[in-house]
């Protein structure tokens, strides 16, 4: 799915812990690219900037939770952990499921990246200010 999403353009790709928790619904939400201004180039080209997000919830949990915010985005189950392994997503010091942000160019160079755990608005800030 990510390569099919970078042949388009840049990919913000998020990681949070649990579906429905007060963080993890602030930070979905701040990445809702339906409720984010972005600057006007950014919208003028269709496809420039995918969003999604993964998460260890299963689908149906992920569904429920997409409609229930308006997500504007598809969620990707992890419910082994495996991209949160290959993007290394993790509570410092644990093997629990962090929160991330990233932004990867076309190229697959990631740009922008937000680590932050409580934070949740602090991920909306690698969505890019110019396209």
């Amino acid at each position: 799915m990510l390569d099919e999403l970078l042949q388009a353009g840049r990919v913000v790709v998020f990681f949070f812990p649990k579906a429905f928790t007060p963080v993890c619904t602030q930070q979905a939400c701040a990445l809702n690219t339906s409720d984010v201004p972005l600057p006007d180039a950014v919208q003028a080209q269709p496809g420039a900037l995918s969003v999604v997000g993964v998460s260890p919830d299963d689908a149906a949990t992920q569904e429920r939770f997409r409609q229930a915010k308006t997500l504007a985005y598809p969620l990707i189950p992890d419910p082994h952990l495996h991209l949160f392994t290959l993007f290394d997503v993790w509570v410092p010091l644990t093997r629990i499921p962090g929160r991330a942000t990233f932004l990867i160019e076309r190229s697959g160079q990631i740009s922008a990246l937000s680590r932050s755990l409580w934070r949740a608005g602090a991920h909306g800030a690698v969505l890019p200010a110019h396209p």
